[in-house]
């Protein structure tokens, strides 16, 4: 049985990948990444678990199918986890559900009314049970109880921290945004430069409106540079925070077999930790501008000069 749920909510290219590594090789943390499950862009038999086996061949995924079969009356199967909180149709009401409004007293109207309709209400009870389910799917499998999920997303916090009917914790995890910056750029993502500032933004804020409800003692913010300069040291702290002692096999996440899905990141974490700051040197003198110019106040408020 999962006796808890810990949530990484952080921008893309923060290091999520690599914390699921590192957190997934303790004795008592078990994680398969984002359970949002596979990325639609690539078909479900042309994708791999981080064990390098297929992933509609891999037999943990197929023992978890098995378990999540008997949990969940409505069906389940490898395809689709139904574990993301996104829109149930295009419907404008079914799409306003989830989308960010940029204004924490309108998303609360927002959820307390959605709340309030038998037909949204079941549908995100619905999602928050195959997340459940999954996390007992997963800790049962591996002989362990905490759960670890780095799905990012933050409309995902408010709902699973007020139906998952299991202890939830939050893990924000912040990088130097002109780090996500390069990376975005480095990818080739087909967006304008300055709308992937202003997503990184955005993202952020909602960040920190859907943790501001929680308890503090439930949410704990680390930095990627933190975490790749002095990983023994920022691992105790968020062991302490998840309440489990620190092993040091979380160091050496190479030596342990991981099911880990989400980005292509979980087919080649480098055993070598240390941040990636190509940003100083790739980055041009433009860009830097134009970066400073959207994002800079917010960057600095965390202690990136």
């Amino acid at each position: 049985m999962v006796r808890q749920y810990v949530f990484l909510t952080s921008s893309s290219y923060s290091g999520s990948t690599l914390m699921a590594f590192m957190l997934g090789s303790h004795s008592r943390i078990a994680t398969v990444g984002e359970a949002r499950g596979i990325i639609r862009e690539i078909k479900p038999s042309d994708y791999y678990c981080s064990c390098g086996q297929k992933y509609l061949l891999c037999s943990f995924w197929q023992e978890v199918e098995l378990r999540m079969q008997t949990k969940m009356s409505d069906g389940f199967c490898m395809e689709a986890l139904h574990t993301k909180f996104i829109p149930k149709s295009l419907n404008p009401l079914d799409k306003l559900q989830f989308q960010n409004l940029r204004l924490a007293p309108l998303e609360k109207l927002r959820d307390s009314l959605y709340r309030s309709s038998g037909k949204h209400r079941g549908y995100v009870n619905n999602i928050v049970a195959h997340c459940r389910a999954l996390a007992e799917s997963v800790t049962d499998i591996c002989g362990k109880e905490i759960f670890f999920d780095t799905s990012k997303t933050p409309s995902a916090i408010i709902h699973l921290n007020k139906n998952l009917r299991v202890p939830f914790k939050v893990v924000f995890l912040m990088r130097d945004g002109r780090g996500v910056f390069n990376s975005f750029i480095k990818k080739k993502i087909p967006l304008p430069e300055d709308t992937i500032i202003k997503e990184w933004l955005r993202k952020n804020r909602q960040i920190e409106r859907a943790i501001q409800g929680m308890p503090e003692v439930n949410v704990c913010t680390v930095l990627y540079e933190d975490l790749c300069r002095e990983p023994e040291k920022t691992l105790k702290r968020i062991c302490d925070f998840i309440g489990v002692d620190y092993e040091e096999g979380c160091l050496r996440f190479w030596d342990y077999e991981h099911h880990i899905v989400g980005n292509n990141m979980r087919l080649n974490v480098k055993r070598q930790i240390q941040p990636d700051e190509r940003w100083r040197h790739t980055l041009t003198p433009q860009q830097l501008v134009c970066f400073e110019r959207t994002a800079g106040k917010y960057n600095k408020r965390w202690g990136y000069g």
